[in-house]
């Protein structure tokens, strides 16, 4: 509810306890950020993790047994910008490695 007053939307033939409301709230912070133009211009909202579920005895698989793939120059350059734009905009987290686990 509190986005629709910050973007500056204005509903005034639907009370806010209508379902219609509730409805018409969701879809617009669903395309919240439809007209951004930069990362910097989207606000972060949640913590995404990734938890790998692997089966009890299963080997860690080595990059360099099976040689190390390599990138062209322009896709080293592409996969580097983001990874600066998006340390930039904060969009990662720092992690403890504790007990072979991160926390």
């Amino acid at each position: 509810m509190m986005r629709m007053d910050e973007c500056g939307v204005k509903v005034e033939l639907i009370s806010r306890s209508s379902p219609e409301y509730l409805k018409l709230a969701r879809l617009l912070f669903t395309y919240r950020n439809l007209n951004a133009e930069k990362l910097e211009d989207m606000p972060t909202t949640d913590l995404y993790e990734n938890h790998a579920q692997l089966l009890p005895g299963t080997r860690p698989w080595d990059a360099t047994k099976k040689g190390r793939k390599r990138y062209s120059q322009d896709k080293k350059w592409w996969l580097s910008h983001i990874v600066q734009e998006e340390i930039k905009c904060n969009m990662y987290k720092y992690t403890i490695v504790r007990e072979r686990e991160t926390s």
